[in-house]
């Protein structure tokens, strides 16, 4: 059953890709009956058996077979009908929630095959910066990972990382006293935007999604109509849509750009006001100034930002954060760690092999965990400042084949310990709230991601990945004395780790959470 390296049927593959997705979160979330093989989910006639092809602690196996038990028969199905009978299974038990998750899932699934006919029709991109941020598939583990909308169809052609758009901004000339911003010089800092305003105007920069909708609006539309907004077009080069949709690249800017658009994904809305870039501003720029003294990590900061501010409103619809760009082609090869573990298209290595060939697997490892782990529980342990960074938000340096650093965007969850800034009240989260966050977006989204995928990949077997991650952490809770290396005791010695839910619960539902599967490394004395 396995479309990870060959598929004739795209339609098969989006159904496949699909059911493994729900039946990760299913398996994750709920308590969904097991057997010697895989599991078993009752249905109301009947079952359905989900055959594994081998045992994962980090993740859903290979699918080696499904079969359906009815009626005291049993029949082989395809992924496409085990798919339709969990919709239906998930619609009647959870009613209006569970009708709107189906709905979403087959929106997701259709968008998916959509976008796999296209993509398997072109040859592999080289495996570099943007690769990653557009490879498809590169959400989280998600029932409906490609949700999307918010934009009609050639919208998305254009402005979707999924399908790898590229766009160009629109300059706005703008009265000064509309316009706010963190430097008077933004707009020339970026390539094509060094134009003529006019006198006692500044040139802002928008997303043209977040211009079409803008301007519909009344008191928009006035400031056109008045001359207090002139409308330029678009301007200056194009920029590459990357992982998140809101986000812009180039290779020859000094920053990316984060627009607020009026959008929703699987990863959640994408809409941002003042207050907002204020706070991730300070954050960012706070934190970036002490990341340099734990090791092999750099928090990538916002370093900027600028919008309009209508007279008649407190909030800003046009909105643009400029995030450092340190991930420029003649700068090295950077990639994130959810565009490496991303499943690939049927028939092509996933991008993890690819940057991995001729380069010794345990090494590779060793050298990520280095990176990875160590500099944000050091962080954690000497400050109190915990970074909790998904696989998305996660940037490994690759330039010398084993990865040497890595970055942290700067939209990654930062929470300050009782104690931290005065001037961050927002930030100030209890030690069991950071210890969940990391917990949650290192170990479980990023580290156990990536074992997962050299398995999948044959690269490093789940128990030899598993011990030498218990031996790293052993090594860290050695060498820290404060919060980290308590932190990272704990990941050895807890039977559960906290996840994120992403599916309907009823009220009162206990948190989510999975069995750490270092301590099932131990019960199943995994050789080392």
């Amino acid at each position: 059953m396995s479309f990870s390296r060959s598929a004739t049927d795209i339609g098969d593959v989006a159904d496949h890709e699909t059911l493994r997705a729900l039946l990760t979160c299913l398996i994750r979330e709920l308590p969904l009956p097991s057997c010697p093989t895989g599991w078993r989910i009752p249905l109301r006639h009947g079952e359905v058996e989900i055959r594994a092809a081998s045992g994962s602690l980090t993740g859903l196996p290979e699918i080696a077979g499904i079969f359906l038990h009815r009626g005291g028969q049993v029949s082989a199905i395809r992924s496409g009908e085990a798919l339709a009978l969990l919709l239906d299974l998930i619609e009647r038990q959870r009613r209006a929630e569970g009708k709107v998750l189906a709905r979403r899932i087959r929106f997701s699934r259709e968008r998916l095959f959509g976008l796999m006919a296209v993509r398997m029709t072109q040859p592999p991109a080289e495996p570099d910066f943007l690769a990653a941020e557009q490879a498809l598939l590169a959400h989280a583990p998600h029932p409906a990972a490609q949700l999307l909308t918010g934009m009609s169809m050639p919208e998305e052609r254009m402005m979707s990382a999924d399908w790898q758009g590229a766009l160009r901004l629109h300059a706005l000339s703008v009265a000064s006293d509309l316009v706010e911003a963190t430097a008077d010089d933004l707009p020339a800092r970026l390539p094509g935007m060094d134009i003529e305003a006019g006198a006692g105007r500044h040139i802002l920069p928008v997303h043209p999604l977040a211009w079409d909708r803008a301007r519909r609006q009344p008191g928009i539309a006035s400031l056109v109509e008045t001359g207090a907004i002139i409308d330029l077009g678009p301007t200056g080069p194009g920029w590459w849509v990357t992982g998140t949709n809101a986000t812009l690249w180039r290779h020859d800017s000094p920053f990316q750009i984060t627009a607020s658009l009026p959008i929703a994904t699987a990863s959640g809305v994408h809409r941002f006001g003042r207050e907002d870039m204020q706070r991730q501003h300070a954050l960012t720029r706070h934190v970036a100034a002490l990341a340099g003294r734990v090791g092999a990590m750099r928090l990538i900061a916002d370093r900027h930002w600028m919008a309009l501010s209508p007279p008649d409103s407190s909030d800003c619809e046009l909105g643009l954060i400029l995030r450092d760009n340190p991930w420029r082609v003649q700068s090295g090869v950077f990639m994130s760690v959810s565009g490496l573990i991303a499943p690939p298209l049927p028939g092509q290595p996933s991008l993890l092999v690819r940057v991995m060939t001729g380069i010794d697997a345990e090494s590779w490892f060793r050298a990520f965990m280095d990176c990875s782990i160590s500099p944000v529980l050091r962080l954690y342990d000497e400050t109190g400042i915990g970074i909790a960074a998904d696989r998305h938000n996660a940037v490994l340096d690759l330039t010398h084949g084993l990865p040497t650093h890595i970055d942290l965007r700067g939209d990654a969850e930062i929470g300050l310990s009782p104690g931290g800034s005065p001037a961050l009240p927002d930030a100030i989260r209890s030690q069991a709230q950071i210890d969940a966050s990391l917990t949650e977006t290192l170990l479980a989204d990023q580290v156990f991601g990536m074992i997962h995928r050299l398995a999948l990949d044959g690269l490093l077997s789940e128990g030899r990945s598993l011990t030498l991650l218990s031996r790293h952490l052993a090594g860290i809770g050695e060498r820290l004395l404060g919060r980290g290396g308590q932190l990272a005791q704990r990941w050895i010695t807890d039977t559960r780790i906290p996840i994120r839910r992403l599916l309907p619960v009823t009220a009162g539902a206990p948190a989510a959470s999975i069995a750490n599967p270092l301590q099932q490394l131990t019960l199943n004395a995994f050789a080392a």
